[in-house]
């Protein structure tokens, strides 16, 4: 499942929330844009394989991030 990563990129206990954006808004996002699903599973499955810039799994959760602070949704 998905919501772990969901919520620790949304924040959590230990990672602050993203500035101005709520979960509700990030749930929007993943709406929007539910190919990050896999990414997410990626990175919940292989939590200490380097985020290099050219890894695709990292321009997925970007995309997602750049979705979540859309002016349009």
């Amino acid at each position: 499942m998905a919501l772990p990563m969901f919520h620790a990129i949304t924040g959590c206990d230990t990672t602050s929330a993203s500035q101005g954006r709520g979960k509700k808004t990030a749930w929007e996002a993943w709406d929007v844009y539910p190919d990050v699903t896999d990414p997410f599973l990626e990175v919940i499955k292989n939590p200490f394989i380097p985020l290099t810039i050219d890894y695709s799994t990292l321009a997925a959760i970007e995309r997602f991030v750049v979705i979540m602070y859309d002016v349009a949704l």
